[in-house]
Formats: structure tokens, sequence, C-alpha cells
């Protein structure tokens, strides 16, 4: 005859093993999902700030390292982008120039574009990863720890294309990922609790009514 007692006890164990797999999976799998929002969410930031910060302070003068154009550029990012998200900006052009950075001795300095970059400027589009600290070219970011980069085009008043960089401590991003994750594995797991909760009297309710049959 069928113990109904015996019977649940093993369902709910088999239950609750599954339920601890399925957490597990799902915790590695949203954590890496919350991480990748988190990136995208940072490179949609810098998207703004090259449309409604860059853009506008962005001239012509830039490209001859007028000091006017580099002045107005630095007042805007400056009072605009610069802060806890973001450490460093930099403006290139196709041929590694740094036309502008909020680090002023980078300024006129010279260095080969990789293909990433180079792709960035002729597909127009938005890339973000992790900065190589050790790169001539990031030698003044050491100081501020693991950094995720985003670059993206821009374009002058005449239509030339150049490299918008901006540099963020990836903390932001673990801080951000923690709280997306945060909110999944909540949900998740609220979900599959639930779920067992209400299927467990179900279960209980259908084992007695096969003893009584039996």
């Amino acid at each position: 005859p069928v113990q109904p007692r015996r019977v649940f006890v093993q369902v709910v164990a088999g239950a609750l093993v599954v339920l601890a797999a399925v957490a597990l999976v799902g915790a590695v799998g949203s954590r890496r999902l919350a991480e990748a929002q988190a990136v995208d969410d940072a490179a949609k930031t810098a998207s703004l700030f090259a449309d409604a910060v860059v853009a506008p302070a962005l001239s012509q003068g830039l490209l001859t390292s007028s000091p006017a154009a580099v002045r107005a550029m630095d007042q805007a990012v400056r009072a605009h982008i610069l802060g806890s998200s973001i450490v460093r900006v930099k403006i290139w052009d196709p041929d590694g120039l740094i036309l502008y950075s909020d680090a002023p001795t980078l300024i006129g300095q010279r260095f080969p574009l990789g293909v990433e970059e180079k792709d960035v400027l002729t597909n127009s589009k938005t890339v973000a990863d992790v900065s190589d600290l050790t790169a001539p070219e990031n030698r003044l970011e050491q100081g501020h720890g693991k950094l995720l980069q985003v670059y993206r085009p821009i374009r002058t008043p005449s239509g030339k294309a150049l490299l918008f960089e901006t540099y963020g401590p990836y903390a932001e991003v673990t801080a951000r990922a923690g709280q997306l994750w945060r909110g999944f594995a909540a949900v998740t797991l609220t979900s599959l609790l639930l779920l067992v909760m209400l299927l467990l009297p179900i279960l209980w309710q259908l084992l007695n009514r096969l003893q009584r049959s039996q």
C-alpha cells in the first residue's frame, strides 16, 4: 500500500534538491547576465554623454589643437562628464592622435589605434570592454584600479569621424550587476518556492485519495 507520509517526504526532498540545483545554475547565469546588462548600461551612458555634451562642444578647431577649442571641450567635460563614474575622457583622430583629454599631458601624443577602435570608426558602433592599463596610452589611468573603457565615433561639424572614449571604474559595473542580480535572484527563488508550496497540498491530497482507493 502507498504510504503518503513516506512518499510525501521523498517528493519534498527531491523537490528541494532540484530547487537548489536550479537556484545555483540560475544564480550563475543571472550574475553573468546582470554584468552584461551593467556594461551595456555604461555604454549607453557614454553614448548619451557623446551626443548631449561632447557633440555640442566639438568644433573644427579641435583638429588643429586650437586653445579655444580645447578649452571649450574641457569646460564641457569637467562640468558634465567627469565624476565618480567617469575618471578619464579622450578624443582621438583616426591616425591615433589624442586631440583632447582631461589629462593635458596626453594631448598631442600619438598611439596606434587597435583593430577594435578602427572597427568602431568604420562601422559607427559603441564598444565597451575592460581597459588594458599596461598599454602606453593608458599609463595615467593605472591609479584608478580596474577600468571599463567605452568608445564610439563622433563627428566634427564638417563630418570628420573622431573616436570618443571614456574610462570608468569597473566597481560601478560590479555594483550595478549586484543590484540587478539580487533583484532577479529574489524573483526567481520566490517564484520557485511559491510553486513548490502550491504543489505540496495537491500532492498530499492525491496520495491520500490513492491510499483510500487501495
